[in-house]
């Protein structure tokens, strides 16, 4: 009988699992405690994953059979399901294993793990026993899949994600192509690595390769040895090395682009003032020019004034010389005549004559 068993264990890695296929549909807690613990609606159970859907936060938890220690059936709440109404709203991602499923969530924005170890990001590529997740503290971190207990995908927080991993994009950066979690060690070798995130078993340093597959991680005076198989996750860097690095350049971002609006904004504010200047020496030369007019008027007027005057002054002298040269000329002449014919006697024509000479005088 115990013999019958274990071929049917060997043969069929699902036989294990195959109690949980009753309670699909059913309203069930994941881990009695701790951060992993969930209460939800199973979706789906397959070979080596389960499929969880959460309603507060509302959200797909995918676990790793492997790591499931229990599986609590919540009798009372199964009796009136409130699920029924939902389900076709609830969508989630079918695959034959946990490997197919990973491929699936390749670009969707995740939480790998629970608790202290979770890690949110983009899941960047899956392969055979690793998974690579780009994050904004770490940049992109690798991921050991026989330590990865579960993975949730939050329809509530994709928004907030997707802004925090767009920094992708726009920096280009480049992976380390791996056939397997052994060779990206291998990859890293003698440089400053990151182990095991933010959890209580979190260490960093330079990374060394030696002997037999395990590796030495130098930080001061410690030395520790590893292996890679008992690692969680790794990263090149010392830890949050790449939020530091995205924060310098958008704080050089954001002084380049205040240096560009000062210089723009002095540039605008020279323009004003020779526009300014510009205004006011054509408002001044129009005011000399308009002052200079009326003081050349008034000079003018005053001058035309002067030369009226003075050519009335000299027509009333020339007048009054011409009327006196005359008066004297007249009585002169009258007085020669009269004295002239008195003494002599001449004829009409003789006189007449003498008159008409003597009317223009040499002066």
């Amino acid at each position: 009988m115990t013999t019958s068993y274990r071929k049917q264990e060997s043969s069929n890695p699902q036989f294990h699992h195959d109690f949980l296929n009753s309670l699909i549909g059913k309203e069930v807690q994941v881990y009695r405690k701790g951060p992993d613990s969930k209460i939800g609606k199973l979706l789906a159970a397959h070979s080596d994953y389960i499929t969880l859907y959460v309603q507060k936060p509302k959200s797909i938890v995918y676990y790793n059979v492997q790591h499931i220690k229990s599986i609590t059936e919540n009798v009372k709440a199964n009796a009136h399901s409130y699920y029924e109404q939902q389900e076709d709203a609830i969508s989630c991602v079918q695959a034959d294993d946990l490997l197919g499923l990973l491929k699936q969530l390749i670009n969707e924005n995740v939480h790998v793990n629970q608790g202290p170890d979770s890690r949110p990001g983009r899941l960047v590529a899956a392969v055979e026993d690793y998974i690579i997740l780009f994050t904004k503290d770490d940049g992109y971190v690798f991921f050991n899949t026989a330590h990865i207990k579960s993975i949730t995908v939050n329809s509530e927080k994709k928004t907030a994600m997707e802004a925090e991993t767009a920094m992708e994009g726009n920096m280009q950066l480049d992976y380390v192509a791996a056939s397997s979690f052994h060779d990206v060690f291998r990859h890293m070798n003698h440089k400053w690595v990151s182990i095991n995130g933010k959890g209580p078993e979190a260490i960093e340093g330079v990374l060394s390769e030696g002997t037999g597959g395990h590796y030495t991680l130098v930080n001061n005076e410690e030395v520790l040895r590893i292996y890679p198989y008992h690692i969680k996750s790794i990263s090149s860097g010392p830890k949050g090395s790449f939020k530091k690095v995205m924060e310098n350049i958008e704080k050089n971002s954001q002084n380049q682009n205040e240096e560009d609006n000062s210089t723009s904004e002095d540039s605008q504010n020279e323009t004003s003032d020779q526009g300014s200047n510009q205004d006011s020496n054509q408002s001044s030369n129009q005011d000399s020019n308009q002052s200079s007019n009326q003081s050349s008027n008034q000079d003018s007027d005053k001058d035309s004034s002067k030369d009226s005057s003075s050519d009335k002054d000299s027509s009333e002298n020339s007048n009054k010389y011409s009327n006196q040269y005359s008066n004297k000329n007249n009585n002169k002449y009258s007085d020669n005549y009269r004295s002239n014919s008195n003494s002599r006697s001449y004829s009409r024509e003789t006189v007449i004559e003498s008159i008409d000479y003597d009317w223009n005088p040499r002066y």
